[in-house]
Formats: structure tokens, C-alpha cells, sequence
């Protein structure tokens, strides 16, 4: 049984998590999603105000971030140039670059003209964050953390169920 026969099971039993929440749900959904962008290589959350405004996937190759409606991530902001910032992802990693805006990209307090991005950064451009994620270090955990959410709820798994 693959993910999409147990994501449509869920769909069709309509089933919700109970509010002692595992975060399994969430986690088939996140497996669910990469499956659908398995060459997107970065994830980036756009952030406002502390709150996730938008998550993209990007494949390899170069992202450029802006208030200008024709960017990958079009940020509506005043402190936001058109054309802000350039993501650039290769087989080495991710980096950011400052395209010359007016207010700046920040690595926490620091200002940088270009960096290597690493899982988990926040970039800030004004008053929005992006958070770097880098997904071919994440291909497995999240399969590792459901076996082991499965394993932990002390219900066999389904290779102990063929077996005995």
C-alpha cells in the first residue's frame, strides 16, 4: 500500500486528528506534497509578522525574490524592492544574494551581500522572513519519523504483520 492509497483512505473516511494531536497527519500530508515536487530541492516559508504567508518549492536554479509581481516570490511590501534578492540553488547548496535593494537582506542583524543559505536560516528583507529549508537533507525524516511514530504507538508494523 502506497502514500496515495492511504492519503485517499483518509480523504474518503474524512477522517480529523484528534486534538492530542501526533503531527502523523501533517506528516503524510508533507510526504504527500513532496511527492508532487520531487525535483524542488528548496522550500521557502515567506513569513509576516511571525505567521507563514506562503510556502514554495523551487528546483535547481535561481529564484529572484521582489515586490514586482513577475518574481518567483512576490512579496507585497514597501520595504521590499522590485527586485530584491536572488536565491540560487545548484548540487553544492542554496545561496542568497542582495540584487542592490534599498533597505538590504539580513542574516539575523547582519547585513549580507551574498551568503550560503543552511536548513533553517531566516533571511529578512524589511519586515517579512523567509526560512531556508533544504530539502535533500529531508528526503528521509520524515519516513524515519513515521516508522518510529508507528514503532512508538506500540502497533506492529506492517512488515511484523507479514512476517508472523
Amino acid at each position: 500500500m502506497g502514500l496515495d492509497e492511504v492519503m485517499a483512505a483518509v480523504a474518503e473516511l474524512d477522517w480529523k486528528e484528534h486534538d492530542g494531536n501526533t503531527g502523523l497527519h501533517d506528516k503524510l500530508r508533507e510526504l504527500d506534497r513532496r511527492e508532487a515536487h520531487q525535483d524542488h530541492v528548496t522550500r521557502i516559508e515567506v513569513r509576516s509578522d511571525g505567521e507563514v504567508v506562503e510556502e514554495l518549492t523551487f528546483p535547481l536554479g535561481r529564484v529572484i525574490v521582489g515586490r514586482s509581481p513577475d518574481n518567483e516570490i512576490y512579496i507585497k511590501g514597501k520595504f521590499v524592492s522590485r527586485h530584491h534578492a536572488q536565491i540560487v540553488s545548484d548540487d553544492d547548496g542554496c545561496l542568497i544574494e542582495d540584487l542592490n535593494s534599498t533597505n538590504g537582506v539580513f542574516l539575523g542583524e547582519k547585513q549580507i551581500k551574498k551568503h550560503r543559505l543552511r536548513d533553517g536560516d531566516v533571511v529578512s528583507l524589511g519586515v517579512h522572513e523567509l526560512v531556508y529549508h533544504d530539502l535533500r537533507h529531508d528526503e528521509d525524516t520524515i519516513e524515519d519519523q513515521l516508522e518510529d511514530q508507528i514503532d512508538d504507538d506500540g502497533k506492529e508494523t506492517i512488515e511484523e504483520q507479514e512476517t508472523a
